[in-house]
Parts: C-alpha cells; sequence; structure tokens
C-alpha cells in the first residue's frame, strides 16, 4: 500500500497545528509592569517597579518605553534599566531573559513618572529537554505603525 504524498501534507499539517507548543499564547503583554511611588529618607521620590512575565516562556531581550529617560537618572540596581538610541525604549538588565512567572525589580529615583510599557521581547519555549521550539515577537521602530504604543511615542517626540 503506497501512502500519497497529500496525505503526508495533512498528516504534518495537523500535527504541526496540535503541536503549536506554548509559545503561540504568550505575547509581549504578558510582560506586566506595576509601580508604586515613596519618598526616600531626604524626601525624594522613589518609584518602586516590579515586571512579572506572565507567560509560560522565557522572554529575553525585552525593550520598555521610557521617553525622554536618560542615564543621569539614578537606578537601582544601575543595570536594570539602560536608554537606547533616541530615548524612546529602554533595555530591561541587557537583554538577560526573564523566566515564566519570573519577577523583576528595580527602583527609579525621579519625580518623573515613567511607565516602562513592555513594548517588545523575544519570546523563548523549551517543550521538552530535548525539543527546542522558538517563537519569537519583536516589534521595532521600523514596524511603530502597527504598534500603538511605538507610533504614538514617535509621532510625539518626532523620532523617524
Amino acid at each position: 500500500m503506497e501512502i500519497k504524498p497529500e496525505v503526508i501534507l495533512v498528516a504534518c499539517l495537523l500535527f504541526g497545528i496540535s503541536n503549536r507548543g506554548s509559545a503561540a499564547g504568550c505575547r509581549t503583554s504578558d510582560l506586566v509592569v506595576t509601580s508604586h511611588t515613596y519618598p526616600d529618607p531626604g524626601g525624594r521620590p522613589v518609584q518602586y517597579k516590579k515586571l512579572v512575565n506572565n507567560c509560560d516562556c522565557t522572554q529575553k531581550n525585552v525593550k520598555l518605553a521610557c521617553p525622554r529617560f536618560n542615564s543621569s537618572i539614578e537606578v537601582y540596581p544601575d543595570t536594570a534599566i539602560k536608554p537606547d538610541g533616541h530615548g524612546i525604549l529602554c533595555s530591561l538588565y541587557a537583554g538577560r531573559p526573564v523566566g515564566p512567572k519570573e519577577k523583576v525589580f528595580f527602583d527609579i529615583h525621579s519625580s518623573t513618572q515613567f511607565s516602562f510599557q513592555p513594548v517588545s521581547s523575544t519570546i523563548i519555549c523549551y517543550k521538552s529537554p530535548s525539543l527546542l521550539k522558538r517563537a519569537t515577537i519583536k516589534h521595532t521602530l521600523e514596524a511603530a505603525n502597527s504598534h500603538p504604543i511605538l507610533s504614538c511615542l514617535r509621532d510625539l517626540y518626532k523620532v523617524q
């Protein structure tokens, strides 16, 4: 009995659809940032930020919206947030991975409020130790017209 190529193709498609892995359900929006502001002992406002990865997959190369944030603003730990290029995006911990359900904490010493809304990330899912499945979700400045936050920031700060 000969198996037709069409049968093999359909079987592969069905297997691919049913075995998508958990990355299919993950998005950059699964990174949630919360903030509380309290004065330090000298009376200066300190923003206590917590970022939680609510995805079942690791996310790395996390970019956060941070218009007007610059390296002169005091951050603890000092490696937590670094502004990129045009002063619109910041990198979280130099792109290091944030694991599933992991919480990341950092403090900003500034009276200016920064939302640090997650804008982009690379999502990596490990289905099993022997099988690596990758899904990448990446929004860049070139694709800003399709991303409402970046589009608004680009228009607001006239970045090309």
